[in-house]
This record gives structure tokens, C-alpha cells and sequence, in this order.
């Protein structure tokens, strides 16, 4: 979701600012760089790490967190170049869709229903209804599980390469539509076709890569 669909990078780094500053965490543009493709848990227990506090609970300041994001995002959520005309793409051929995202479930919604697009997919699967985030194949097994076809019959469009691993592992192509320039060249290396942009999107894209 985050990076293909939406940019919601800013939003991120502001609320664990906003948090994790307000307990007293040093936060610094490098540690964010570390921790912007980690799950909010994650990004949680990193900061804590470094610098712990006692209050409140660590649950409770992730959750401070996705709230402050999710404000954000109601007010502010724009899709990327590309994904309604991708969507419609999809819509149009007929294929079950399915969004598999590391970000809350609660956030996935949020944004599907924002985009006013939430009827349009089959199912929503986030890191929290499966045992281990991505790379591990865990979310996308889950997705196909739902939309209740075989691996080798789904494609995945991702734009990180922890994502393109884990639609690997899972069975599925993977188109990479990488969101950082410097994951191009190990995209290419790693998906069935790489693209700049969700407006490159052409059907003989999807029926190439499902036959």
C-alpha cells in the first residue's frame, strides 16, 4: 500500500517524531531511515531500544502513533500517478484483487476508503493477520488463500524489494514498480518486469505474467 498506492512516507516520520520525541527519544532523519519499512511494532520497539521509557506502555505509544497517521491520512490521503487507471485495469479484466501490506489493517481500510475504492478489492490483508511480516511469504499466502487461487495463477505489483521477496517466496510473479530510485537495479534482478510508474501499466503486463 504505502509506496505503490499511496506516499504516506511524511506522515510516518512526523507522528514518530511527534511520539517518540515526546518521550524522549532522540529522533534523527538517519535512525528514520532505518525504520521506515518497518511495521509499527517494530518501529516501536526500536525506539524503546535506544532509549527507554515508563510510561506509557509500549503498545500504547504504536498506537499514538497509527492514530496520529491515520488523522493524517484521512485528511490528507492522495493515491499515487496510476493507481485508479491500474485498478480499473484489473477491474476490467476481471481479476480478483487483493491488497497485502505490512501496515495496519485498520490504515489499509483507512485508505481504501478514503480512495473510495474499498469495494473494489476482495480482500485486505495486513502483517496483523499473519504470523510474520514480509519478506516472509506469510501475507501473500494469506491473500491468495482468500481470493482462493493457486499462487502460480497471481501476480503481485510491489514497489519494495522486502515485498518482491515475499510475493517471491509465496509463488507469485511480481511486477516491481520500485517508490526508491536506488532499488531499481536489484528490482530488476529479483521481479518479472520492473516499471517507473503505475501508469506503465498495460494489460499485456497481467496477461503475461497470470498464464
Amino acid at each position: 500500500m504505502d509506496g505503490l498506492i499511496i506516499d504516506a512516507e511524511s506522515f510516518w516520520k512526523q507522528a514518530e517524531f511527534s511520539v517518540f520525541s515526546a518521550l524522549g527519544c532522540e529522533v534523527t532523519d538517519k535512525d528514520q531511515r532505518l525504520t521506515a519499512r518497518l511495521t509499527t511494532q517494530a518501529v516501536t520497539e526500536f525506539w524503546y531500544d535506544k532509549s527507554p521509557w515508563l510510561h506509557p506502555p509500549k503498545h500504547q505509544a504504536e498506537q499514538s502513533v497509527i492514530d496520529e497517521v491515520e488523522i493524517m491520512l484521512k485528511n490528507q490521503c492522495q493515491a499515487k500517478p496510476g493507481f485508479f487507471e491500474a485498478l480499473g485495469l484489473c477491474h476490467d479484466l476481471d481479476l480478483k484483487i487483493g491488497l497485502a501490506s505490512n501496515a495496519p489493517l485498520r490504515l489499509c481500510h483507512t485508505v481504501a476508503q478514503t480512495l473510495n475504492c474499498i469495494d473494489l478489492f476482495d480482500c485486505i490483508v495486513s502483517s496483523e493477520n499473519v504470523q510474520t511480516q514480509k519478506p516472509a511469504p506469510d501475507i501473500y499466502l494469506q491473500a491468495v488463500k482468500r481470493l482462493n487461487v493457486s499462487p502460480k495463477f497471481a501476480l503481485a505489483l510491489e514497489d519494495s524489494i522486502s515485498g518482491a521477496k515475499a510475493a517471491k517466496a509465496a509463488g507469485l510473479k511480481v511486477i516491481g514498480i520500485p517508490s526508491n530510485p536506488d532499488d531499481h537495479a536489484a528490482m530488476r534482478k529479483l521481479a518479472d518486469a520492473t516499471l517507473n510508474s503505475l501508469l506503465e501499466l498495460r494489460p499485456h503486463h497481467l496477461n503475461a505474467k497470470i498464464q
